[in-house]
């Protein structure tokens, strides 16, 4: 098996950058992986909300604004949790990458964690929380993991009403501070290689 030849670099934040040469010239794909997860919280379900708001903006933009600059740029940003990662996405046009990283990185940095953003999410999550109790395979599947790792374990406790209706801004706060930062993150890159892509990439991932 032949293995796409690759670039590592660690910076000083101890953030660990993977990189090749695309084969699609003009396109390119940068993914922050951060090993948080559950089994870094101290207040459950806060690592997985916290990540969900990242795309709710920061201070100084909202929602609406986030999206309306990934769809200017002809972009894709997605963010998702899991157990034991964050994953952070970017895909676009290699022309629009210095502009749309810096936007990305001052998402995952700053996130303003509003309470009225906190609380629609929250709306969401009961309402899809009630639709999957209906259905046996998710509550089976809850059930089995409970009982194998524990009912108050990371991998084990299931989300509940008490559950979300307990978690606050502050929950969400306190465990970005703490989670997002370079010693935890790993990233990703696939596009155009050079010394000046390689510079902007650790001027940006140098800020966690």
């Amino acid at each position: 098996m032949h293995l796409p030849a690759f670039e590592s670099h660690k910076f000083p934040n101890g953030c660990q950058l993977y990189a090749m040469q695309t084969n699609k010239p003009g396109l390119c794909f940068l993914e922050l992986v951060f090993s948080n997860g559950r089994w870094t919280e101290t207040t459950k379900l806060s690592a997985r909300l916290s990540a969900q708001l990242i795309m709710e903006g920061t201070d100084g933009v909202k929602a609406d604004v986030v999206a309306d600059f990934i769809a200017l740029h002809g972009a894709h940003l997605s963010v998702q949790a899991d157990l034991d990662f964050t994953f952070i996405s970017l895909s676009c046009l290699q022309k629009h990458f210095g502009a749309l990283t810096e936007f990305l990185c001052n998402l995952a940095l700053s996130p303003a964690y509003r309470k009225e953003d906190l609380d629609r999410n929250r709306s969401f999550l009961h309402s899809q929380l009630k639709h999957q109790l209906s259905e046996p395979d998710y509550v089976s599947y809850r059930e089995f993991t409970s009982l194998i790792y524990g009912r108050d374990t990371a991998y084990g406790y299931n989300t509940t009403p008490e559950l979300l209706d307990a978690l606050r801004v502050e929950d969400l706060r306190s465990y970005h501070d703490a989670n997002y930062c370079g010693n935890y993150l790993s990233a990703f890159y696939c596009g155009e290689m050079d010394e000046r892509t390689v510079e902007r990439l650790e001027q940006q991932l140098n800020r966690f």
